[in-house]
């Protein structure tokens, strides 16, 4: 049985270990290396504590015995940036957890996310619908998708 994990706020001191889970999980949303330069630029460490560090996001992890096993982000109080779920936590509903408290503290009437092809169907179940056309840039394919939670009964 997997331990059910705890979600807290994310500070400095996180940097290491969620760069540690997005080294791990990249890997999975990246179909062109070749082009991925920008987009991993995004997940070093240093970018990840630059971000920690900027007032315009907010950041959850979520962890075991200490170990981070997820971890979410959103910019500018609607956007969800990035949410990372370790593999052994996959479908485990803790993507759910990580972005209800996301959400929660953001508290915006309508949110946006760039969902990588093999996340759509998370975030749809998540209230959110596609917007526009499917993109590739970076090396990654997302499709952009929004949240009205107004108009969302479940949230």
């Amino acid at each position: 049985m997997v331990p059910v994990p705890t979600i807290r706020p994310a500070g400095p001191a996180d940097a290491p270990a969620i760069h540690a889970l997005l080294a791990a999980l990249t890997p999975q949303v990246i179909e062109r290396p070749e082009e991925a330069a920008p987009f991993l630029g995004t997940c070093t460490q240093e970018a990840v504590a630059a971000r920690l560090a900027d007032p315009a996001f907010t950041h959850h992890v979520a962890e075991v015995s200490g170990e981070v096993v997820g971890f979410v982000a959103v910019r500018d109080g609607s956007h969800l940036y990035h949410l990372f779920v370790a593999d052994a936590y996959q479908g485990s509903g803790l993507g759910a957890r990580l972005w209800d408290a996301a959400r929660t503290a953001a508290g915006a009437p309508r949110f946006t996310v760039n969902a990588t092809r093999n996340a759509v169907g998370f975030y749809q179940r998540q209230g959110f619908s596609p917007e526009g056309p499917l993109v590739r840039q970076h090396g990654l394919s997302f499709q952009p998708m929004a949240l009205d939670a107004a108009a969302s009964p479940n949230l």
